[in-house]
């Protein structure tokens, strides 16, 4: 009689130990996913700054003196020091950035030694670190001879950082000055915008694309399937995008196509934006000035 009471006494205890880990794995994983959230929407954030901050270097000839600068920027046309036509378009990359921190809402802290430097550096605090991880770039060719480009990992990662406060390194690319931008190009027609400022679209639809991959591969990673539209990725109860990017230019949708077609379940994708710029070297052949990336799982 005292062992079968012994035995039973085990049993109950270790059911109880169960039920508690059970209880405490609910408990925790929905806050485990808010704060691995936050710590994507704050690379974003980095890489949307970037973006931008690369957009008002090339106006202004010199890194803004706070991240607020970027953000009251209202600017739409201009002209440059040399008198030629400005970034115009680049200004898209300043409409849905962020400066604040998703979670505490205070300014990410920014660092710049001199202002006509191409180097600076933005900080926060994380709850997690993230390894850098290669983007294996699987380039095929199909009997037509148009080039398939293929991302892999599903994850790519945007910033890397470790844990806690984190300071990421930024350095500018080189952005050439708008005579030698032209001097690049074929004769244009008096209609045709500035060189520059169509290289700059085409970049920033680049950068569009990128962040919407970004945001399928996360909604991947939850739910091992793609979305059927990309408005899923704004109405999740975590948003994994605040807004869908836009074309600079016109103002519409970017082309998203899941496949297989019809569903109900999306393995793969392929997203497409028109660039303007014919010599670009992105430019998918035979396709019409078409910038594409294709993931498959």
């Amino acid at each position: 009689m005292k062992q079968t009471h012994t035995l039973i006494t085990l049993i109950i205890a270790v059911v109880l130990s169960v039920l508690f880990a059970i209880g405490y794995g609910i408990m925790v994983s929905p806050n485990e996913k808010q704060a691995k959230k936050y710590d994507e929407e704050r690379a974003a954030s980095f890489q949307k700054i970037e973006t931008a901050m690369g957009s008002y270097k090339a106006k202004n000839k010199s890194l803004p003196k706070t991240l607020q600068v970027l953000v009251d920027e209202k600017l739409t046309s201009g002209t440059d020091s040399t008198g030629n036509g400005l970034l115009d378009s680049f200004l898209s990359a300043f409409a849905s950035l962020s400066i604040r921190d998703p979670q505490t809402n205070k300014p990410y802290e920014y660092k710049f030694g001199d202002a006509k430097s191409d180097d600076f550096e933005l900080c926060a605090n994380f709850a997690y670190a993230n390894e850098p991880v290669d983007k294996e770039i699987t380039t095929t060719k199909a009997a037509d001879g148009i080039a398939n480009i293929y991302y892999q990992p599903a994850k790519p990662k945007v910033v890397t950082h470790g844990k806690g406060e984190q300071c990421v390194k930024f350095s500018l690319p080189k952005i050439p000055t708008e005579p030698e931008a032209i001097s690049k190009q074929p004769p244009k027609t008096t209609f045709d915008a500035p060189a520059t400022s169509a290289i700059a679209r085409d970049s920033q639809r680049k950068t569009h694309l990128r962040d919407i991959r970004n945001g399928l591969e996360q909604y991947y990673n939850d739910y091992s399937a793609y979305p059927k539209t990309l408005a899923v990725l704004t109405t999740d109860s975590i948003p994994y995008l605040k807004i869908i990017p836009k074309d600079p230019s016109t103002g519409g949708d970017y082309t998203y196509s899941p496949s297989p077609t019809g569903g109900p379940t999306y393995s793969s994708y392929t997203l497409r934006a028109k660039l303007e710029n014919t010599n670009d070297k992105d430019i998918k052949t035979g396709s019409g000035n078409v910038y594409e990336i294709i993931n498959a799982q």
